[in-house]
């Protein structure tokens, strides 16, 4: 793994969240990683993202990203989404019978 320095940057203006904004392209995070800063007004996050300086740079580590990767927990993650999503879809799919049943027994009521 290189021992390159974590990339830090700092957005101060519209133009500099453009920087960020490319920088940052598909970078990950965690809700346990951003916070802000009242009094200062500092909202502060961390990423993991692909370091594509690295592989410009010609580094034998190009393409490695800034921390680990565990594949197993990641596709793991992926099967727990995908279910996830397919439960949701059923109870949309359930709510949108019960409206149905609502609104029937509604105009029947009427």
């Amino acid at each position: 793994m290189s021992t390159a320095r974590p990339l830090q940057l700092l957005a101060q203006d519209e133009e500099d969240l453009g920087v960020l904004s490319a920088a940052l392209q598909d970078a990950v995070a965690k809700i346990g990683d951003i916070s802000y800063e009242a009094a200062a007004r500092r909202l502060t996050l961390t990423f993991n993202r692909f370091r594509w300086e690295a592989g410009a740079a010609g580094d034998a580590a190009a393409g490695e990203r800034d921390s680990p990767r565990n594949d197993a927990k990641v596709d793991d993650l992926e099967n727990a989404l995908a279910s996830a999503r397919a439960e949701t879809a059923a109870l949309r799919d359930e709510l949108e019978g019960v409206r149905a049943e609502r609104d029937r027994l509604e105009r029947d009521n009427a």
